[in-house]
C-alpha cells in the first residue's frame, strides 16, 4: 500500500507540471484504458477460483492458481484434492481484498502511461514521423 500512495504523490507531481489540456487528456486516457472494475469482480465471482479476475489484472501466479485448482481437481478421487481446493478457496477469498487495490493500481499505471506519453510528445516534433530534438 505504501507503494502505491507514493505512486500516486509522483503522478501528482508530474500532473500538476501539466496544462489543464494536458491534464484532461490525462484522466481521459486513464478512465478509457483502466480495467473494468465490473469485469474484475464478475471474474472474480464466477472464475475466481481458476484465477479468471488475475488474468484480467495481470497480477502474478494467475497461471499458477489455475494449474494448482486443476491438480487440485484431478487429485480428488484419492482425497488428496480437497485440501488442495480448499487452499485455492481461502486464496480466492483472500484476493477479494485486494482487488480493490489492484484497481486502483491498475488506473495510476494507466495514468503514468499518458504522462509520460504526454512528456515524450512534448520533447519531439512532427515532421511526418517523431524526430527527436
Amino acid at each position: 500500500m505504501d507503494n502505491l500512495d507514493q505512486l500516486e504523490a509522483e503522478i501528482l507531481k508530474k500532473e500538476q507540471r501539466l496544462s489543464p489540456e494536458q491534464q484532461n487528456i490525462v484522466e481521459n486516457s486513464a478512465n478509457t484504458n483502466k480495467a473494468n472494475p465490473i469485469i474484475a469482480w464478475v471474474l472474480w465471482w464466477f472464475l475466481g477460483e481458476v484465477g479468471g479476475h488475475r488474468f484480467y489484472l495481470r497480477r502474478n501466479n494467475a497461471l499458477a492458481m489455475l494449474i494448482i485448482d486443476i491438480v487440485g481437481w484431478i487429485l480428488t478421487p484419492i482425497l488428496i484434492g480437497f485440501p488442495i481446493i480448499l487452499f485455492i478457496r481461502i486464496w480466492w477469498i483472500i484476493d477479494a481484498f485486494s482487488i480493490q487495490t489492484w484497481l486502483r493500481e491498475d488506473y495510476l499505471l494507466k495514468k503514468k502511461q499518458a504522462i509520460d506519453m504526454i512528456n515524450s510528445n512534448d520533447n519531439s516534433t512532427f515532421d511526418g514521423q517523431f524526430t527527436a530534438k
